[in-house]
Protein backbone atom coordinates (compact mmCIF):
# COMPACT_ATOMS: atom_id res chain seq x y z
CA UNK A 1 0.00 0.00 0.00
CA UNK A 2 1.88 3.44 -1.34
CA UNK A 3 2.09 6.30 1.25
CA UNK A 4 -0.56 8.32 -0.48
CA UNK A 5 -3.17 5.38 -0.59
CA UNK A 6 -2.99 5.37 3.23
CA UNK A 7 -3.42 9.18 3.94
CA UNK A 8 -6.81 9.01 1.40
CA UNK A 9 -7.64 6.21 3.80
CA UNK A 10 -6.38 7.75 7.16
CA UNK A 11 -8.67 10.71 6.05
CA UNK A 12 -11.93 8.76 4.95
CA UNK A 13 -11.77 7.73 8.42
CA UNK A 14 -11.00 11.49 10.26
CA UNK A 15 -14.30 12.17 7.82
CA UNK A 16 -16.26 8.96 8.99
CA UNK A 17 -15.60 9.28 12.29
CA UNK A 18 -16.81 13.23 12.33
CA UNK A 19 -20.11 12.58 10.47
CA UNK A 20 -21.23 9.81 13.37
CA UNK A 21 -19.96 12.18 16.12
CA UNK A 22 -21.84 15.13 14.57
CA UNK A 23 -25.19 12.56 13.84
CA UNK A 24 -24.94 11.30 17.65
CA UNK A 25 -24.37 15.04 18.84
CA UNK A 26 -27.68 16.03 17.06
CA UNK A 27 -29.70 13.14 18.57
CA UNK A 28 -28.32 13.02 22.34
CA UNK A 29 -28.19 17.26 22.76
CA UNK A 30 -27.23 18.07 26.09
CA UNK A 31 -25.25 20.65 28.34
CA UNK A 32 -22.50 22.54 25.93
CA UNK A 33 -22.32 24.55 22.91
CA UNK A 34 -26.14 25.27 22.09
CA UNK A 35 -27.15 22.56 23.87
CA UNK A 36 -29.95 22.25 26.59
CA UNK A 37 -27.77 23.36 29.25
CA UNK A 38 -25.93 26.36 28.23
CA UNK A 39 -26.89 29.55 30.00
CA UNK A 40 -26.70 31.30 33.30
CA UNK A 41 -30.25 29.52 34.18
CA UNK A 42 -31.73 33.37 34.15
CA UNK A 43 -34.91 34.34 31.34
CA UNK A 44 -33.31 35.10 28.37
CA UNK A 45 -34.08 39.00 27.47
CA UNK A 46 -37.92 39.53 27.09
CA UNK A 47 -39.18 36.47 28.61
CA UNK A 48 -41.64 36.64 31.51
CA UNK A 49 -40.52 36.55 35.27
CA UNK A 50 -41.98 36.00 38.75
CA UNK A 51 -41.12 37.31 41.38
CA UNK A 52 -41.84 36.16 44.64
CA UNK A 53 -44.20 38.35 47.36
CA UNK A 54 -45.31 37.34 50.79
CA UNK A 55 -45.88 33.98 48.58
CA UNK A 56 -47.97 34.97 45.89
CA UNK A 57 -46.51 35.22 42.42
CA UNK A 58 -47.12 38.45 40.64
CA UNK A 59 -46.02 38.31 36.85
CA UNK A 60 -43.46 41.25 35.97
CA UNK A 61 -42.14 41.90 32.23
CA UNK A 62 -38.50 42.08 32.03
CA UNK A 63 -37.10 43.80 28.94
CA UNK A 64 -39.47 46.32 28.36
CA UNK A 65 -37.38 49.68 27.43
CA UNK A 66 -39.90 51.56 26.18
CA UNK A 67 -42.53 51.11 29.18
CA UNK A 68 -39.73 51.77 32.16
CA UNK A 69 -40.37 55.34 32.68
CA UNK A 70 -44.11 54.78 32.74
CA UNK A 71 -44.32 51.40 34.60
CA UNK A 72 -42.29 53.26 37.81
CA UNK A 73 -45.18 55.91 37.68
CA UNK A 74 -48.08 54.18 37.51
CA UNK A 75 -46.46 51.33 40.23
CA UNK A 76 -47.61 53.95 43.33
CA UNK A 77 -50.92 54.08 41.69
CA UNK A 78 -52.16 50.63 40.78
CA UNK A 79 -52.29 48.11 43.34
CA UNK A 80 -49.53 45.10 43.74
CA UNK A 81 -50.78 42.65 41.96
CA UNK A 82 -53.99 42.98 38.95
CA UNK A 83 -57.54 42.22 40.15
CA UNK A 84 -58.12 38.35 39.42
CA UNK A 85 -60.50 38.48 35.98
CA UNK A 86 -64.45 37.66 37.03
CA UNK A 87 -64.39 35.88 33.61
CA UNK A 88 -61.87 32.73 33.18
CA UNK A 89 -60.39 35.09 29.94
CA UNK A 90 -60.11 38.61 28.78
CA UNK A 91 -61.66 40.35 26.31
CA UNK A 92 -59.63 43.02 24.20
CA UNK A 93 -61.03 45.12 21.52
CA UNK A 94 -58.97 47.28 19.21
CA UNK A 95 -60.29 50.43 18.28
CA UNK A 96 -58.11 52.16 15.88
CA UNK A 97 -54.39 52.43 17.65
CA UNK A 98 -56.36 52.21 21.14
CA UNK A 99 -57.40 48.91 23.33
CA UNK A 100 -60.59 48.17 25.51
CA UNK A 101 -60.07 45.35 27.97
CA UNK A 102 -63.20 43.85 29.29
CA UNK A 103 -62.28 40.97 32.65
CA UNK A 104 -65.99 40.35 32.87
CA UNK A 105 -66.55 38.68 29.81
CA UNK A 106 -69.41 41.47 29.15
CA UNK A 107 -67.90 43.57 26.02
CA UNK A 108 -69.89 46.98 27.06
CA UNK A 109 -67.99 47.10 30.09
CA UNK A 110 -64.54 47.12 28.47
CA UNK A 111 -62.40 49.69 29.42
CA UNK A 112 -59.55 51.74 27.99
CA UNK A 113 -56.00 49.68 28.40
CA UNK A 114 -52.36 50.12 27.52
CA UNK A 115 -50.24 47.17 26.45
CA UNK A 116 -48.63 46.39 29.53
CA UNK A 117 -52.30 46.41 31.45
CA UNK A 118 -53.50 43.74 28.50
CA UNK A 119 -50.52 41.58 29.67
CA UNK A 120 -50.51 41.69 33.12
CA UNK A 121 -54.52 40.58 33.04
CA UNK A 122 -53.79 38.02 30.79
CA UNK A 123 -51.09 36.74 32.70
CA UNK A 124 -54.09 36.44 35.65
CA UNK A 125 -56.78 34.86 33.31
CA UNK A 126 -56.79 31.61 34.09
CA UNK A 127 -58.63 30.34 30.51
CA UNK A 128 -61.38 28.72 29.14
CA UNK A 129 -62.04 25.59 28.53
CA UNK A 130 -59.99 25.13 25.66
CA UNK A 131 -57.36 27.14 27.61
CA UNK A 132 -57.84 30.49 25.81
CA UNK A 133 -56.94 33.40 28.09
CA UNK A 134 -57.27 36.03 25.59
CA UNK A 135 -59.84 37.02 22.73
CA UNK A 136 -59.18 39.61 20.19
CA UNK A 137 -61.24 41.55 18.73
CA UNK A 138 -61.22 44.52 15.82
CA UNK A 139 -63.24 47.10 15.19
CA UNK A 140 -63.25 48.36 11.45
CA UNK A 141 -61.42 50.94 12.23
CA UNK A 142 -58.56 49.34 13.99
CA UNK A 143 -54.89 49.08 12.26
CA UNK A 144 -52.65 46.35 11.95
CA UNK A 145 -50.33 47.65 14.07
CA UNK A 146 -51.96 47.63 16.97
CA UNK A 147 -53.01 44.18 16.80
CA UNK A 148 -49.45 42.86 15.75
CA UNK A 149 -47.97 45.26 18.77
CA UNK A 150 -50.66 43.17 21.01
CA UNK A 151 -49.34 39.94 19.99
CA UNK A 152 -45.69 40.88 20.38
CA UNK A 153 -46.73 42.23 23.88
CA UNK A 154 -47.92 39.10 24.88
CA UNK A 155 -45.91 36.35 23.36
CA UNK A 156 -43.34 39.01 25.21
CA UNK A 157 -45.30 38.27 28.63
CA UNK A 158 -45.14 34.67 28.05
CA UNK A 159 -48.33 34.45 27.04
CA UNK A 160 -48.46 31.34 24.87
CA UNK A 161 -49.67 31.88 20.83
CA UNK A 162 -52.57 28.83 21.84
CA UNK A 163 -54.75 30.86 24.20
CA UNK A 164 -55.02 33.71 22.36
CA UNK A 165 -58.26 33.74 19.92
CA UNK A 166 -58.06 36.30 17.26
CA UNK A 167 -62.12 36.77 16.00
CA UNK A 168 -61.45 37.64 12.21
CA UNK A 169 -65.17 39.08 12.38
CA UNK A 170 -65.18 42.77 13.09
CA UNK A 171 -67.40 44.67 15.53
CA UNK A 172 -69.92 47.06 14.66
Amino acid sequence: MSSSSRQRLAGGVVLGVAAIAFYFGMLFKGPGLGGSGSGDGGPAPGEATRASTSGATEPTLSGDTDLAGDEAVLASTRPATPPAPASPLIKVIISGDKYLVSTTGDEAQATPADLAEVARAALAATGDGQGIRVRIYRKKDATAGAKLDLFSKLNDAGVPSEAIQDMKEFLD
